[in-house]
């Protein structure tokens, strides 16, 4: 028998089937699917097709089956309804979060593992590369994009129990390195770029191309720079890695601030050798092609609806281009990983580099490429300033909304922690603002960036989810009630607590959706909803002060809502505050 769940815990639903398949009233597949209405005491309907019932059987065992589980079957002309108890639809929604939780950091993990949904997925090899900024360079708005979203589709496909392998991809090579090799010994400064790091070796990329731009010779002993370095000189060498050693060296820290690691770092560097190969290769093949007035190799990607569709693979000069370097890093982790799927994390104006990418490979037998599993399209963050004004480095982000979120607390009075830990409290506000201010809405649209969403403690917001965390915890701390490892559920009669465990009880249904889209909006505008939820059942659920039994089934449903956005941000990719 197939069932497909979508909004109904799982518990409930093999149940219900078991009832109806024992009582012989199925006699095929059945599909249970989220009502258009609800009944009028908002409790969930699901409508099966009564094309797939014995109805007559079904008259039989109708006062069998409405027992705890089934509170009414409605017979109708083209469907069947059935409702399902209060008490079956609280107990199984709040066992099943109990049941599979863990107090290891990984809650998320075990919680999504255990839905029918996710069991069902096979299991797969996934490569994403994700976040990828270039050395020598800022680390910007687009990359910043970049990495949030593809440390979310890293985290959603570990939680589907999948093998994931997270990629940053280092742009370390090509023309504008030789550039700035050559402004660096013009403009540079060893001592600087030990003191100042990347913000020096921008300063010397900036005042280089303003030179070239008044004189082409420089720009012209650019390139012949970078064509040293591609045929190994030694001085040139010494430099690049010198350039590319300070530039991973800070951006780890960046990362070590967002919460997120890699578990490897390729560079463009170490495949323009293999890149050269595939070049030979294709020539052989006569797949590769030149022009005549420019020298350049490419390959023709025509077809009668992309007439004019090329590849440029190789310039004149024999030196490699980022595509030919692309093309073999991704035959490279095809060989190393056998991944079944791969993802590139980059915004949406790299479409065609993408799409010439998967063409190619296909033109050489690399069947596993497709456009649709590949590249994932994001939309542009434009207005990123800080007081400094148009902002160069990411680090400025993190500091200027580490600095301002200080402030917010230090005036907020509802602010519970100490000073000692205030800063790291903020930093982590900062993030969890950057991150949920990136995620809320589709990826594919662009958004203006803005500071008073980045730092609002109230309304739809980062710093507004972690506050409902973190007053979650301090309940379960400090409300006179020891966590009850088994309550009385039917005690929460108000309609405040209906609609939270309804709530509750969608979020597999959530995650599954956000899964299959690569859509990390739908947990994020789930869990606003959620936060308006618990914040109107502290409201009119109280917990001090009520009957022994009253306080535990309240606490416990807390409890359970605390593990539930606990989930959804580790997801997304922020560490929940107990605490702030």
């Amino acid at each position: 028998m197939s069932v497909s769940v979508m909004a109904v815990p799982q518990h409930i639903t093999s149940k219900l089937v078991n009832f109806l398949t024992r009582s012989q009233c199925i006699h095929s597949f059945l599909r249970v699917t989220p009502a258009t209405k609800t009944s009028p005491s908002n409790l969930p309907q699901y409508f099966v097709s009564s094309q797939h019932f014995d109805l007559e059987k079904l008259h039989q065992h109708r006062t069998k089956l409405c027992d705890h589980i089934i509170e009414n079957i409605d017979v109708q002309s083209q469907w069947i309804s059935i409702k399902v108890t209060r008490h079956a639809f609280f107990n199984s929604t709040m066992g099943y979060i109990k049941d599979h939780e863990q107090w290891n950091g990984h809650s998320h993990k075990t919680l999504i593992n255990h839905n029918s949904l996710c069991n069902a997925s096979k299991k797969e090899k996934i490569v994403v590369e994700y976040s990828s900024p270039n050395i020598a360079k800022p680390f910007h708005a687009g990359h910043l994009r970049s990495t949030i979203l593809g440390n979310f589709i890293a985290n959603i496909n570990e939680v589907y129990g999948h093998t994931v392998t997270r990629i940053n991809y280092l742009g370390d090579w090509g023309t504008q390195f030789g550039l700035l090799g050559l402004g660096f010994k013009k403009f540079g400064s060893e001592s600087e770029l030990k003191l100042k790091g990347i913000e020096h070796l921008f300063e010397v990329y900036v005042k280089i191309n303003a030179a070239a731009e008044k004189n082409e010779q420089i720009r012209k002993d650019g390139v012949e720079y970078f064509r040293k370095l591609e045929h190994g000189d030694g001085d040139m060498s010494k430099l690049w890695k010198m350039f590319r050693d300070c530039s991973i060296e800070q951006n780890n820290n960046m990362y070590k601030r967002l919460g997120m690691t890699f578990d490897a770092v390729e560079c463009e560097s170490m495949h323009f050798e293999s890149g050269k190969e595939i070049v030979q290769n294709l020539q052989k093949e006569n797949i590769l092609k030149f022009r005549e007035d420019s020298g350049i190799g490419y390959v023709d990607l025509s077809s009668p609806g992309e007439p004019d569709l090329h590849a440029n693979l190789i310039k004149s000069d024999g030196t490699t281009l980022y595509l030919t370097r692309d093309l073999a890093a991704a035959i490279h982790r095809y060989k190393k990983y056998q991944f079944h799927r791969m993802n590139y994390v980059v915004d949406m104006a790299q479409s065609l580099h993408f799409k010439q990418l998967v063409k190619v490979l296909s033109a050489i037998g690399y069947t596993w490429s497709n456009i649709e599993n590949l590249h994932v399209p994001f939309g542009r963050v434009s207005g990123m300033s800080t007081r400094k004004g148009q902002v160069v480095f990411l680090s400025d982000i993190l500091d200027e909304a580490k600095s301002r979120m200080m402030e917010r607390l230090s005036m907020a009075k509802t602010t519970k922690i100490s000073k000692d830990v205030m800063e790291e409290t903020a930093d982590v506000l900062a993030v969890t603002g950057l991150v949920i201010q990136d995620l809320k809405d589709r990826k594919l649209k662009g958004y203006k960036f803005s500071w008073e969403q980045v730092l609002a403690m109230k309304g739809d917001s980062g710093v507004s989810l972690q506050y409902a965390h973190a007053r979650l915890c301090s309940l379960e701390l400090n409300s006179g009630v020891v966590m009850p490892s088994e309550v009385d559920l039917d005690l929460l009669v108000e309609p405040e607590a209906d609609r939270l465990v309804r709530h509750l009880a969608r979020f597999g249904e959530v995650v599954h959706s956000a899964y299959l889209e690569y859509e990390p909006y739908l947990i994020v505008q789930y869990l606003f909803v959620l936060v308006h939820l618990i914040n109107a059942a502290f409201r009119s659920l109280q917990v001090k002060g009520q009957c022994h039994d009253l306080a535990r089934s309240r606490l416990y449903l807390f409890h359970s809502a605390r593990v539930i956005l606990s989930s959804g941000l580790k997801i997304l990719g922020t560490r929940p505050l107990l605490q702030m």
